[in-house]
């Protein structure tokens, strides 16, 4: 579940493509022999459209997500609408 500012939660989609956090992470970096890392194509990754209506500021996103056996994992990030 996706919530932002403490508003009613929002629905994530799931889709399968290449974490663009890691590919951003990986896309210069090198060893010292010039390998790189491969990414690899995950079904893991959720998305969301942010509502056009964002009043100009902060804002806090929060995540809560759930295994399939009941255990909670929650983590938030704040960003800015400039």
């Amino acid at each position: 579940m996706m919530f932002i500012d403490n508003e009613p939660s929002i629905l994530m989609e799931n889709y399968a493509g290449f974490d663009p956090f890691m590919a951003r992470s990986l896309k210069d970096s090198k060893n010292k022999d010039d390998w790189t890392p491969r990414l690899s194509e995950t079904n893991h990754l959720w998305r969301i459209q942010l509502p056009k209506d964002m009043a100009k500021g902060m804002h806090k996103i929060e995540i809560t997500a759930e295994t399939d056996s009941g255990k909670q994992y929650k983590g938030y990030k704040i960003f800015e609408i400039e």
